[in-house]
């Protein structure tokens, strides 16, 4: 049996979450590869008796560089009004970011099923439901959203309700999405993998 592609991609994306400072696994993840290879890079230098303090400076180069690289990406490809509400909001790099959550709606020549748990769609200083709603409506999606009732997914289910009536109100059909609320769900793996499990079963 042949399966058309399908997604599903929706961790939590904080290490810590707090009131005034949160930490997200991806910016952990980008200052230790910047870190590592650091030390690789002049490793390989002293090694070759090549090191001199230029090494650290090409380093900071590299950093900036993937920075505003990846936020100016994001700017061109994701969201371009940015720049019409004026060019210093592309240097506000907490604001994101560098993929796409939503596959499935924005790519649906290659992505026909798609599975969200916990989506933040709306979430704080993060609006993808602006950005789903300019997107052109995709034909043939199979949709299935699922969120919990914890206090983390509370903060998160004002996005889904906006989300699910917009789809009502373009008609969406009623066959190719899935909704619910899992009562006692959070926002874990655990609770993931349950939904997950009655999603597939609905999708396939």
């Amino acid at each position: 049996m042949l399966f058309s592609p399908s997604i599903l991609w929706d961790p939590n994306i904080f290490l810590y979450e707090g009131d005034f400072i949160s930490v997200r696994w991806y910016s952990v993840l980008f200052i230790l590869g910047f870190v590592i290879g650091r030390f690789l890079v002049v490793g390989a230098y002293k090694r070759e008796k090549r090191y001199d303090t230029t090494v650290d400076l090409q380093m900071l180069y590299m950093v900036f560089g993937i920075l505003i690289g990846s936020r100016l990406g994001h700017v061109i490809f994701y969201e371009p009004e940015i720049l019409s509400r004026g060019i210093q909001e592309i240097f506000f790099f907490w604001k994101g970011g560098l993929v796409s959550l939503y596959l499935g709606w924005e790519f649906n020549k290659v992505f026909k099923k798609a599975i969200c748990l916990s989506p933040g769609i709306i979430y704080r200083d993060q609006d993808y439901y602006s950005q789903l709603i300019k997107t052109k409506t995709p034909k043939n999606l199979r949709l299935a959203i699922v969120n919990g009732t914890d206090n983390f997914d509370k903060n998160l289910q004002y996005g889904v309700d906006k989300f699910i009536s917009y789809l009502k109100s373009i008609d969406f059909s009623k066959k190719n999405y899935m909704y619910w609320i899992e009562k006692d769900g959070t926002h874990s793996s655990k609770s993931w993998s349950k939904q997950a499990k009655k999603t597939i079963e609905w999708l396939y």
